[in-house]
C-alpha cells in the first residue's frame, strides 16, 4: 500500500497540470518566496495530503485549494521548501525539496510516507540534473519516470 502512495505522490510532484507540484513551483514567485538555500532562491510548495497515509491529493496555497477537498477532516497541510538550482528562463534545471514541515497532526506512518517520497524525488531530480543513470533506484521508480 505504501509503495503505491508513494508512486501517486510521485506523480503527483512531477505534475505539470493544475494541482501538481511543479505546475504550482512554476506559478510561485520565482524571486524566493522561501528565501534561499546559498546562491539558489526557494519557493515554498503547500501541499495538501491525508493525515492518516501520507497521500498527497493537491498542491495549491488553501485560499485556492477546490472545495471537493476542504470538507475532507482527515486533510492536513504540508509545506515543501523547494530549491530550483540552475534557473533558465524562469525554469529550474532541478527543483530539490530542502525542508518538509508536516502537520503535527499527521501519523507516524503519513510522516514515513512523505520523507520516502521526497527522498525518492530528490534521487530522481539529482539523477536527472547530472544525466546520470542509478542502479541503485527501485525498478517502479525507474519505469515511472522512464529510465
Amino acid at each position: 500500500m505504501v509503495t503505491k502512495i508513494i508512486k501517486g505522490n510521485l506523480v503527483l510532484m512531477n505534475s505539470l497540470e493544475d494541482g501538481g507540484m511543479k505546475h504550482y513551483i512554476y506559478e510561485e514567485s520565482m524571486n524566493g518566496n522561501a528565501d534561499s538555500q546559498g546562491k539558489h532562491p526557494c519557493v515554498a510548495a503547500n501541499f495538501f495530503y491525508d493525515l492518516r497515509t501520507g497521500k498527497m491529493f493537491f498542491f495549491e496555497a488553501i485560499q485556492h485549494l477546490p472545495s471537493k477537498f476542504k470538507a475532507d477532516k482527515y486533510l492536513v497541510e504540508g509545506i515543501f521548501v523547494v530549491e530550483l538550482v540552475n534557473l533558465l528562463f524562469d525554469k529550474p534545471k532541478m527543483a530539490k525539496i530542502t525542508e518538509v514541515h508536516a502537520s503535527p497532526k499527521s501519523t507516524p506512518l503519513a510522516e514515513a510516507t512523505i520523507k520516502k517520497t521526497v527522498k525518492l524525488y530528490n534521487e530522481v531530480e539529482i539523477r536527472n540534473a547530472l544525466k546520470v543513470k542509478k542502479k541503485w533506484l527501485p525498478g517502479w521508480v525507474k519505469s515511472l519516470f522512464g529510465f
